[in-house]
């Protein structure tokens, strides 16, 4: 069992149903407006994360499939490279002043066996959050031309959300592929995409499977926003709610 599905969970009776403009698309995806975002494939990035390595197999199936349908792929890449002088604030340090994560040279920077870039791939590295601080991929969207990002990573509720909305701060479209996408608890995750879910205008929010039926031209179901704020859960909902965003 992918443990960030929730397939199991029952739901309180009080809890709010989702409604679905969730849409049975008629036609499969416009590919010439997409680009897949992969967030920080790292193996550092395995640290305590549930649900790891199907995230990585998704994130497999999905970037092959962008690739023959020539959707651009990028990859970000989390890297300290001038000592602790490019981290955050209150980074944690080793005992020598070096970070103790996503530090340059160290094993932990290092893309997932399983989910290297490929040639005609791109990365772009970052030392913040959000994916478009400080880094070249605005640049790179700006020469794709391109107003749509796939996103999909770790964490959920760090770098993916943080990057979500500044997409959105920006103008893009974004499609979260939820079960693409984990944290290092199954309550962070789910919270973070029900986040997303109320508050990133026009989001879509879709299971690996649909958004190669659609990359593929074929009819795909996904969530769609409708209006801002929609979900406000009690803990007991959470799970309910997050599960059917994805049903």
């Amino acid at each position: 069992m992918v443990p960030i599905l929730y397939d199991e969970y029952e739901c309180c009776q009080q809890a709010p149903k989702v409604e679905r403009d969730a849409r049975e698309a008629p036609r499969g995806m416009n590919c010439d407006d997409l680009v897949l975002l992969l967030i920080d494939l790292q193996k550092e990035s395995s640290n305590g994360v549930e649900g790891f390595a199907e995230v990585i197999d998704h994130a497999v199936k999905l970037s092959e499939c962008c690739r023959a349908n020539g959707i651009p792929v990028i990859y970000t890449r989390h890297v300290y490279c001038h000592g602790a002088m490019d981290a955050a604030l209150h980074e944690p340090l080793d005992a020598h002043g070096r970070p103790l994560y996503y530090a340059e040279s160290s094993e932990g920077v290092a893309f997932h066996e399983a989910a290297k870039p490929q040639p005609g791939d791109y990365v772009v590295d970052k030392q913040r959050w959000s994916a478009f601080y400080a880094s070249e991929l605005e640049l790179l969207l700006r020469r794709f031309n391109r107003r749509t990002l796939i996103v999909g990573g770790f964490v959920t509720d760090g770098c993916v959300l943080n990057t979500v909305y500044d997409a959105f701060y920006r103008d893009y479209d974004t499609i979260l592929v939820a079960d693409m996408a984990a944290a290092t608890s199954q309550l962070g995750h789910a919270m973070a995409v029900i986040n997303m879910a109320n508050w990133v205008y026009g989001i879509e929010i879709v299971r690996t499977s649909e958004l190669l039926k659609g990359i593929g031209g074929e009819a795909y179901r996904a969530w769609k926003w409708q209006e801002p704020g929609a979900f406000q859960p009690a803990l007991d909902d959470v799970f309910y709610i997050y599960q059917q965003l994805l049903s």
